[in-house]
């Protein structure tokens, strides 16, 4: 993942599809960190980790929602 993460910033996409590729970067950012606190809460058996895991999956979810949101509409020729 943090491969990926970091090819993100190789891309130059056309300059109305540029806040929703942003937008899936920080989605896909999130889902990494929140891969690494569950990984956390298992090695520790830390419940705290959890709940950040947890904050940050829907942290995710919502970027995902928003770029989608941000591409579909520049799709669309709103942007």
């Amino acid at each position: 993942m943090e491969e990926i993460i970091i090819k993100y910033d190789d891309l130059t996409p056309p300059k109305q599809f540029a806040a929703s590729v942003q937008l899936f970067k920080l989605s896909t950012q999130s889902q990494l960190d929140s891969d690494k606190e569950y990984i956390e809460a298992i090695i520790t058996n830390d419940t705290s980790h959890n709940i950040r895991s947890d904050s940050l999956i829907q942290e995710s979810f919502e970027y995902e929602m928003m770029a989608l949101r941000e591409f579909n509409a520049a799709k669309a020729g709103l942007n």
